[in-house]
C-alpha cells in the first residue's frame, strides 16, 4: 500500500494519462441540453440548509494544505479574482476566500482569512475578518509591506467594504469603504490590484446590481462596470465609479457579476478582460496607469445589445469566466471558457455541457465566432477539454456552476517568461456515490514555454488515489513565479458542486479551503535567457519520452564546456547525477536510465559551465 501511494504521490504533477488530441467526450444527445443561468450569487436568497453543522474540516488531501472552511460554497459567479498572494522575499503567502458557516442565512458569512509565515500555516479561523456581513473578497499587497481585502455587503445605496492593516499576517485590521459611484447606485462583486513600487496605487472594479439582483439602472446599463482609482493607498479616489467609454451604453445593454478580472499591473501599464453569455470578449489596456484605455476585441457577440425580449438561435459565446496576464514582451495572454446560449424570446438559457477553454494572446486576430473546437485545437487555442481516460469511463452527470465544463482559468508568467495555466475541469471516472452520480472536477495545467506557441500536454493535479472521490473548484493562483513551483488555493469537497450555484442537485455541504505548491516548468536563472541564446549552447529534449529504459539527452557546445545532468523528483529532491565534466565543443549524448526511478514524473536539468537547461522526464 505505502508502494502505490508513494507512487501516486510521484504522479501528481504527472502528465496525465489521458488522451491529448482533441476529441470530444460529451455525447450528442447531451450538447443541446440548456438550463437557465444559475442566479448570481451575493445577494439573493441563500439556500436552505440540508444536513447537520459540523465546523471540522476534513483532512488534507496529499501535498495540500487546508488553511480554512466554509459551508457556504460559491466562491465566485464566474471570474476567480486575487484571493492569494505570495511574497518570494519573505516566503510568506495569504490566503483568502467567502467564509460561512452557519446556514441558513449566513449572517456569520465574510472574508476567511489565513497566512503562512514563512515555516507554518495559521490555525483555521474562527471568523471572518469584518464586523458585517460581506462576500466575494479580493486580497493585494499594500502599502510597502501590509495587505489590503476588499470585499462587498448588502446594504442598499452603500460602497464596498476596504480592510487593510501595515504589516501582512499581523495586527488589527482598519476598516473603511470604497464609496458608491455618483448617483447613489450600490457596488457589489469587487475585482482589484494594487501597482507602484509600495503598493499604494489601488485598480478596482465593480458592478452596479442589475434590476434581476435588486438594483436599478446606472447610466443607461443594466448592471454598469465601474472603474476606481486610488494613489494614495485608498484615501481619496481620483477615479470615482467612472464608466470607461468603450463600455457605456452606447455599446452595452449591461454586464453581469464577475463577467471581468484583472491582470497583474506591469508599472504603469494595466489590463482587465470582459465576456459573458451575451456579451463581447474583450481585452482593456491602459498603458498611462487608467489615465486612458484601448479596446482589443477577442470575440465578437453579435447578441450585446439586444434586450432579453429578443430571440436568438444558439450561439457560441464565452461561459464569463476569464483569466489574463501580460508577459516580458508586452503580449498579453487570455484564456476563458467556451459557451452556448439562445434565448426563446422570454428566457435565456445556457447549455452546460459545452465544452473547451479557449486561448488567445494579443498577436492574434480576433476569434471566429463559431468556436468550432477543432478549428480551435489545430490553431493551438484549444487549451483543455473533458479529456478520456484509460478506461474509456464515460461522463456521467454533473452539477451546475453557470460555466463550461473547463473553466475558472487562472494564468501565471514567471521570472523566465514561461506561461502557466490552471483550471476546474469535469473529470471522467470514479463519480460520486449518491443518489445521482456526479463527475467530480478536478484542477488541470497546462504550460508552455515559447509565449504560447506551443503548450505541454494537460496534466491533472488531482489523478491518483490521494484526489479521487473530492472536489475541486475554484482556483486562484499566485501571480509571482520566482522559482520551479505554482501556488494557489481552491475550495474542495467530497461532494461535487455548490449548493449555492445548484441547490437542485447540491445538499449543503462542508468544504475546505486548501492552498498548494506544484512542481512546473523550471525557472533557475539562465534558462532561455539571451545570454544563453547568443552564446548558442543547445540541449534537445530527452528521447524517447515517456521512458521505461534508456532516454538521450543530445547536448551542442559552441566552445569546450563542463557538463553535468541532475534529475529530481517533484519534491525537489535530487534523484540522480551525471557528471561529464570537461567536454569538447560539437555534439554529445547524455544517457539517463529510467529503470533506476520509480514510475511518475521528474525534472531535469542540465548544466554547461554557469547555463543551466531544464525539462521534463515521465517514467512509465
Amino acid at each position: 500500500m505505502k508502494k502505490i501511494l508513494l507512487i501516486a504521490l510521484l504522479m501528481v504533477f504527472g502528465m496525465s494519462v489521458f488522451a491529448q488530441s482533441y476529441k470530444s467526450m460529451v455525447p450528442k444527445a447531451l450538447q443541446n441540453k440548456a438550463v437557465l443561468k444559475p442566479v448570481p450569487s451575493g445577494i439573493m436568497a441563500e439556500p436552505l440548509s440540508n444536513g447537520s453543522f459540523v465546523n471540522v474540516p476534513r483532512s488534507s488531501s496529499a501535498a495540500a494544505t487546508i488553511i480554512g472552511g466554509t459551508r457556504y460554497d460559491a466562491q465566485t459567479n464566474s471570474s476567480m479574482h486575487e484571493r492569494i498572494y505570495f511574497d518570494p522575499g519573505a516566503n510568506t503567502i495569504g490566503g483568502i476566500w467567502t467564509r460561512g458557516m452557519t446556514d441558513p442565512g449566513y449572517a456569520d458569512r465574510g472574508t476567511g482569512y489565513n497566512y503562512y509565515n514563512g515555516s507554518a500555516w495559521g490555525p483555521n479561523p474562527s471568523g471572518r475578518i469584518e464586523a458585517i456581513k460581506t462576500g466575494w473578497p479580493c486580497y493585494q499587497q499594500w502599502n510597502g509591506g501590509g495587505e489590503i481585502v476588499v470585499s462587498h455587503n448588502f446594504a442598499g445605496a452603500s460602497g464596498l467594504i476596504m480592510n487593510t492593516r501595515l504589516v501582512a499576517g499581523t495586527g488589527t485590521w482598519t476598516s473603511g469603504t470604497v464609496p458608491p459611484p455618483p448617483g447613489g447606485n450600490w457596488i457589489v462583486w469587487p475585482a482589484m490590484i494594487t501597482a507602484g513600487a509600495d503598493h499604494n496605487t489601488i485598480h478596482i472594479l465593480a458592478l452596479t446590481p442589475p434590476a434581476a439582483s435588486g438594483g436599478t439602472s446606472y447610466q443607461g446599463l443594466d448592471g454598469a462596470i465601474v472603474y476606481y482609482r486610488s494613489t494614495d493607498g485608498g484615501a481619496n479616489w481620483d477615479k470615482n465609479g467612472i464608466i470607461i467609454d468603450p463600455m457605456n451604453s452606447s455599446n452595452y445593454i449591461g454586464f453581469s457579476a464577475d463577467e471581468y478580472t484583472w491582470g497583474s499591473p506591469h508599472g504603469d501599464t494595466i489590463c482587465f478582460v470582459v465576456g459573458g453569455n451575451w456579451l463581447d470578449t474583450f481585452l482593456m489596456t491602459s498603458y498611462d496607469n487608467g489615465e486612458t484605455w484601448t479596446k482589443t476585441e477577442i470575440l465578437s457577440n453579435s447578441h450585446k445589445a439586444e434586450a432579453t425580449t429578443v430571440p436568438a438561435d444558439p450561439f457560441y459565446c464565452c461561459d464569463g469566466s476569464l483569466a489574463v496576464e501580460m508577459d516580458k514582451e508586452g503580449v498579453f495572454h487570455v484564456a476563458f471558457g467556451r459557451m452556448r446560449a439562445s434565448s426563446d424570446g422570454s428566457t435565456r438559457v445556457y447549455y452546460y455541457y459545452t465544452d473547451g477553454l479557449i486561448y488567445w494572446n494579443s498577436t492574434m486576430p480576433q476569434l471566429q465566432d463559431s468556436l468550432i473546437p477543432d478549428t480551435l485545437y489545430n490553431h493551438g487555442q484549444l487549451l483543455g477539454w473533458v479529456y478520456s481516460n484509460a478506461a474509456g469511463d464515460p461522463l456521467v452527470r454533473f452539477p451546475y456552476y453557470g460555466v463550461s465544463l473547463t473553466s475558472f482559468p487562472q494564468i501565471t508568467v514567471d521570472a523566465c517568461d514561461h506561461l502557466n495555466v490552471i483550471w476546474s475541469g469535469v473529470t471522467v471516472g470514479n463519480p460520486y456515490v449518491g443518489s445521482d452520480s456526479l463527475n467530480y472536477r478536478h484542477i488541470w495545467e497546462r504550460h508552455s514555454v515559447d509565449h504560447g506557441v506551443t503548450w505541454s500536454d494537460s496534466n491533472d493535479l488531482n489523478h491518483g488515489l490521494a484526489y479521487i472521490y473530492k472536489e475541486y473548484a475554484f482556483p486562484s493562483m499566485a501571480k509571482n513565479k520566482p522559482d520551479n513551483y505554482i501556488r494557489f488555493v481552491y475550495q474542495s469537497a467530497d461532494v461535487p458542486g455548490s449548493a449555492v450555484r445548484d441547490a437542485t442537485n447540491v445538499i449543503v455541504h462542508n468544504n475546505t479551503i486548501e492552498e498548494r505548491k506544484e512542481l512546473t516548468v523550471s525557472c533557475y536563472v539562465g534558462i532561455n535567457d539571451d545570454n544563453a541564446k547568443i552564446k548558442g549552447n543547445t540541449v534537445s529534449p530527452n528521447m524517447p519520452n515517456p521512458c521505461k529504459g534508456l532516454t538521450t539527452v543530445n547536448v551542442t557546445l559552441v566552445n569546450n564546456a563542463s557538463v553535468s545532468l541532475d534529475v529530481y523528483n517533484p519534491l525537489g529532491m535530487k534523484v540522480m547525477s551525471i557528471n561529464k565534466g570537461r567536454m569538447n565543443k560539437g555534439e554529445h549524448s547524455l544517457t539517463i536510465d529510467g529503470s533506476r526511478l520509480s514510475p511518475g514524473i521528474y525534472l531535469y536539468t542540465v548544466k554547461i559551465n554557469n547555463e543551466n537547461y531544464s525539462n521534463k522526464l515521465i517514467i512509465e
